[in-house]
């Protein structure tokens, strides 16, 4: 979708359908919600690879290329004060619901792998 650092028309398109993700796309620049960061840095900081973290929430590589993935895990790891700043009404409960959310997710592959494998069986 996209070739280089400018944002075409379908990839800006695409990027604004996704608003649990991308608060805004601006002058070539995507602009992530806290709740998104805040998500990333966490599976990061637990191990995910940046461009899996990235594709599990409809933003693969393929879409807005891997360095930029690559470069927005590397921003938002070296300033993690920024993640408080951005946002005073991002509160410590709902940061502690959203890793609850992604752990609810990460659950509920498990059983369907499970399932899925206990059905081969």
């Amino acid at each position: 979708m996209t070739s280089g650092k400018k944002l075409d028309r379908e990839t800006v398109d695409y990027l604004r359908t996704l608003p649990e993700i991308v608060r805004r796309v601006q002058g070539g620049r995507i602009y992530y919600t806290n709740s998104f960061r805040t998500q990333a840095t966490a599976r990061y900081a637990m191990g995910d690879r940046p461009v899996d973290i990235f594709r599990d929430n409809g933003i693969g590589s393929e879409v807005i290329g891997y360095k930029r993935i690559e470069r927005c895990i590397a921003r938002w790891k070296e300033n993690p004060d920024e993640l408080s700043t951005v946002d005073s009404r991002t509160s410590r409960l709902k940061r502690i619901e959203e890793e609850i959310k992604y752990l609810e997710q990460q659950a509920k592959k498990i059983r369907l792998a499970e399932d899925k494998e206990a059905s081969k069986q």
